[in-house]
This record gives C-alpha cells, sequence and structure tokens, in this order.
C-alpha cells in the first residue's frame, strides 16, 4: 500500500495490471471477475477492440473540450438521450458524484419554488452518492458522513430506508418529502439485498 495516497477506500491487498472483457488480472495473473466495474465506469468492460478504437480515434482527434465551447458530439448525445428518456435536456457530466449533485439542486430549486425551504429527499440505506459535500448529504452511510452534520441539515435528512422495503409512511410521506435518492447498478448501496 502506498503511503503517498490519502486512506479513502479500505483497499484490498491485490493490485490489478489489465483487463479483458469481464476479466481482470492481478500481478500474479489470477484472473478475477470484475463484478465492480471501477464502481461503474467499466461496465464495456476491459480492452474490447472497437471501443479501445473508438476512445483512441478520439483521443487523436481531441481529448477534452470544456463545456464553455459547444461540443457537437455532445449535442448529438444529448439529443438522443432526451429522445430515450422522454425528458426535453441532458445534463452532462463526468461523473455520478456529478449527477448527483445536479439532482440535489433540481429538487431544492423545485422546493424553493413551490415554497419549501428544504425539499426532503428520502435516501436508501447503505447508499453512497460521492465525495462531494451535497452528494455525502444525501449518501446513506453514516460512516461517510462522519464530520458533516451542518450539510445534512439543509436536506432535511437523510431519511434513510431500507432497500427493498416499504416506505415508512409516517416518516416519509410528509408534504416537504419531494424526492428519493437511489443509486441504480453499481455501488455500495447493493450490498443490501433488494
Amino acid at each position: 500500500m502506498s503511503d503517498f495516497l490519502m486512506n479513502t477506500y479500505a483497499r484490498l491487498p491485490v493490485a490489478f495490471t489489465h483487463g479483458e472483457g469481464p476479466w481482470l488480472f492481478d500481478e500474479s495473473g489470477k484472473r478475477y471477475l470484475d463484478a465492480i466495474c471501477g464502481l461503474g465506469v467499466t461496465g464495456l468492460g476491459h480492452a474490447h477492440p472497437e471501443v479501445t478504437k473508438v476512445i483512441a480515434d478520439q483521443a487523436g482527434l481531441l481529448l477534452h473540450c470544456s463545456n464553455l465551447a459547444r461540443i457537437p458530439w455532445q449535442e448529438k448525445l444529448a439529443e438522443k438521450l432526451a429522445a430515450i428518456s422522454g425528458m426535453d435536456q441532458a445534463f452532462i457530466c463526468n461523473s455520478g458524484t456529478e449527477a448527483v449533485e445536479c439532482a440535489l439542486k433540481i429538487i431544492r430549486l423545485a422546493g424553493h419554488e413551490r415554497g419549501i425551504d428544504k425539499p426532503g429527499v428520502i435516501v436508501m440505506e447503505s447508499s453512497f452518492h460521492g465525495r462531494t459535500l451535497a452528494a455525502l448529504s444525501a449518501t446513506g452511510s453514516r460512516k461517510a458522513q462522519a464530520g458533516r452534520k451542518g450539510q445534512r441539515d439543509r436536506w432535511q435528512g437523510p431519511r434513510q430506508s431500507k432497500m427493498g422495503g416499504q416506505v415508512d409512511k409516517d416518516r416519509h410521506e410528509r408534504p416537504a418529502s419531494r424526492a428519493c435518492c437511489a443509486t441504480a447498478g453499481f455501488g455500495h448501496g447493493l450490498r443490501t439485498p433488494l
């Protein structure tokens, strides 16, 4: 383990050197099924020839461009996402944490427009939505929230519900409860069976 990395994760005593499809390989060549997918980042697998080519081709054109300028590929993606989802617009970001931050801002804005000072957000027990202050405020993990009491107060909670269980009507169905935050797919919350 490196002394130069902050201890933000309980790291496993294994280091992966490469992947092929759904498989990861450690320094000794032992193969593992990548069931975590980089916490949702590598859902397409590793080293797929077509994905590798598309990434290499794009890197040869433009590696990154700020949202301060138009990005034609991003505009095409937003149009497709809007059509698939039935929404009017899409918010393009680079992490789940940013998506959660945006959702919380929208919830707060919608609440304020309806005269609700602190819109309620119900989160799932054991959930994790990222390491930014607002995302941590909506995280169902008390360990992850340690030292962040002031942030939780902004969202009336979080109020936790068991995954797959019924929401406690007495605790949650109040006029100020306007949203439920649940990470679909990967991550800490899946340690609890649905």
